[in-house]
């Protein structure tokens, strides 16, 4: 920012300076929900360029180091973390504290530290109110840790705390039962993690706020294809068909990638053989061939660029029935036709 804008901000007087902290920050978060978190960062460096200092300024700190965090920035967002803390302890904040315990944590979640970050968390719970949401921050962190240890009993009493704190934040809500899902799904338990999946999609259908649109959008994303994955190994197929055209349908993805539903009809053939079932991982593949939009002969090609495990579930007949039968030509009316219709899910 130059100079003489700083300075002239600086004539406005304070609360013309809180007017603009709070509206820049406003802004900053719609820009951090809509993914342009060069942009917020951006803003908020600005802003930091006024001085604030005092609680705002270390809420200010806080923002700044959550957008630094997801840019993959944590050397810069333990930075901030600390200005705010220094903040926080200045004025006796408790609140601010446990809420930069919480981000200290999730940096060292990314890292791997997982007894540290445990710790940052246990620390922010302890400095947070029951029904706060850094409380069910912390707990949502605690839960990951767990799942990345290991250790699974802890995990589901703290996604069971989690749930309880978050009652009053139905968009944090709506990301643990992701959180929840896939965890019950990785266990083998499908049909509880398909409730998860359902109930964080019917939290997440209307944000309640204007500048949660896209968050909203991204757990909606994320709920459908676990579902799909969730629904087609318990065994219910149909189920699993209308989430992916759910899925298809509000997210049909871009000419050079693989639409959201061909990534998890993929997901589920990856757990059905997994599970030793290579029957049911090939029905799964060539549903993905389908969401492709691409002839269902060719289904075990698509699982060739995701993960080499998928070549198991591929049996050698349907590799020579491939090799010896050609496409037929595609004229320019079969493509019309195809772009037209409606995605076709098998």
């Amino acid at each position: 920012m130059p100079p003489a804008v700083v300075a002239g901000l600086r004539m406005w007087g304070r609360h013309g300076r809180r007017a603009l902290t709070r509206a820049v920050r406003q802004e900053a978060a719609q820009m951090e929900d809509a993914g342009a978190c060069h942009l917020a960062y951006s803003a908020l460096e600005a802003l930091r360029a006024l001085g604030g200092s005092g609680r705002r300024g270390g809420a200010l700190a806080a923002q700044q180091a959550r957008v630094a965090r997801r840019l993959g920035a944590s050397d810069r967002a333990l930075a901030l973390y600390a200005a705010a803390a220094r903040g926080a302890a200045r004025h006796g904040d408790r609140a601010l504290t446990a809420r930069v315990r919480v981000g200290v944590g999730a940096v060292l979640l990314q890292r791997g530290q997982f007894a540290a970050a445990r710790a940052a968390f246990v620390e922010a719970l302890a400095l947070a109110s029951a029904a706060s949401a850094s409380a069910g921050s912390a707990h949502h962190g605690l839960l990951l840790t767990a799942t990345a240890t290991g250790n699974l009993d802890l995990a589901f009493a703290h996604g069971r705390a989690a749930y309880r704190a978050t009652a009053a934040d139905p968009m944090a809500r709506a990301d643990l039962l992701v959180t929840l899902g896939r965890l019950l799904h990785s266990t083998g338990r499908d049909r509880p993690a398909l409730r998860a999946f359902a109930a964080s999609l019917r939290l997440a259908a209307v944000p309640p706020r204007r500048g949660l649109v896209w968050r909203a959008r991204a757990l909606r994303a994320q709920a459908l294809r676990g579902a799909v994955s969730a629904a087609a190994c318990a065994g219910d197929e149909l189920a699993a068909a209308r989430y992916a055209r759910a899925l298809a349908l509000a997210f049909p993805g871009r000419r050079s990638a693989l639409p959201l539903a061909a990534h998890a009809w993929i997901d589920a053939a990856v757990a059905h053989l997994g599970r030793g079932d290579p029957h049911r991982a090939t029905r799964a593949l060539a549903r993905a061939r389908c969401a492709t939009g691409a002839p269902a002969d060719d289904a075990c090609a698509v699982g060739a660029p995701a993960t080499p495990r998928l070549a198991a579930a591929c049996p050698d007949e349907a590799r020579s029935r491939r090799a010896s039968s050609p496409r037929p030509a595609e004229t320019r009316r079969s493509r019309a036709v195809t772009a037209r219709a409606p995605l076709r899910l098998c």
